[in-house]
């Protein structure tokens, strides 16, 4: 289970990452999941799903935080 994967391209080169040390989803039972912790991943899941992951685990309260919470260190939002 991968935490944190905000973006498709993460999970692209994670997977990658993945195969090139010898585990594959599939092999001996090998199933990928990703905690949907962050935003991007529930607004548009079936993206992450085609790219071959076998489901999410909701982290509920990553999520809420992440979504209700903000850069505090952006000079925009000061």
């Amino acid at each position: 289970m991968f935490p944190f994967v905000r973006t498709e391209t993460e999970l692209v080169l994670t997977l990658s990452q993945t195969r090139s040390n010898g585990l594959r989803l599939g092999d001996h039972g090998l199933k990928i999941f990703v905690m949907a912790e962050i935003p991007s991943i529930s607004i548009n899941p079936i993206a992450f799903l085609q790219r071959g992951i076998s489901g999410f685990s909701i982290g509920t309260n990553d999520l809420t935080q992440c979504t209700l919470g903000t850069d505090r260190d952006s000079k925009k939002l000061q």
